[in-house]
């Protein structure tokens, strides 16, 4: 039986590029012969959809189903938080709401906990069906407040799965970004990126050369490429304050 295969994009912020990355790759793999399917552990969104057997995941999941030439399902998306207010969230694990939580209360007790069993379940799921898993990250991996973070670091070791970082150039300090989030890493989740790429340039990428040459140096991790910003892409937007 052949073993299934994972690959995670994390970016340095929220709105890097992150969903449009996973469902090109997912689109790559699939016209490459494989079977894939795109996993997020967990995300943050209002705008969700529901599956055709009628579980709610994010409409991002949904999207990247759709580029691997798939049918979405719940386990592509085991944890959706719904936010009532700022301080509150609906939670929806396996396609079903639970109930309500405190942010606090959700980071500290639910996630580490139950939530990562709920992710861990949806994940073996998925590798007995296909032979490559495109993961999402959310947010930041650096975000070093919040180190029980299940999205990111936690999903690509639950996987066993390579890291590649992006940054999102058209909002600026995307340089600063790929080092700074590098170095806050713990040294066993900094040799788990592979590589680096810049999104969304408006303009000329040799102009970004003595940049990327620094950045390289600076982290030991390689850029792997420039993207160019596109114009007038009608997806939809995974969450209501884009």
């Amino acid at each position: 039986m052949k073993k299934c295969k994972s690959l995670m994009v994390q970016g340095t912020t929220s709105h890097s590029g992150k969903t449009l990355l996973v469902a090109a790759f997912c689109r790559l793999f699939s016209k490459s012969g494989y079977k894939v399917a795109p996993f997020k552990a967990q995300n943050m969104s209002l705008n969700s959809m529901v599956t055709g057997d009628g579980a709610e995941i994010s409409r991002a999941q949904a999207l990247q189903a759709l580029a691997a030439g798939v049918d979405a399902t719940a386990d592509m998306n085991p944890i959706l938080l719904k936010p009532k207010d700022p301080k509150t969230c609906q939670v929806i694990v396996h396609g079903k709401p639970r109930f309500d939580l405190k942010y606090a209360d959700y980071m500290t007790d639910y996630a580490p906990k139950e939530g990562l069993g709920a992710v861990k379940e949806s994940y073996k799921r998925l590798t007995s069906v296909f032979d490559v898993i495109i993961i999402e990250g959310a947010g930041s991996p650096a975000e070093i407040n919040l180190r029980h973070d299940i999205a990111n670091m936690r999903a690509a070791e639950l996987a066993g799965a390579p890291v590649i970082l992006t940054a999102d150039i058209d909002r600026g300090g995307a340089f600063a970004s790929l080092v700074g989030t590098i170095s806050l890493l713990r040294k066993k989740e900094r040799s788990r990126v592979k590589g680096l790429v810049i999104n969304k340039l408006r303009g000329d990428p040799e102009l970004l050369k003595p940049g990327i040459d620094i950045v390289q140096k600076a982290t030991g991790k390689k850029v792997l490429g420039v993207i160019p910003y596109i114009h007038n892409l009608a997806l939809p937007q995974e969450d209501s304050l884009s």
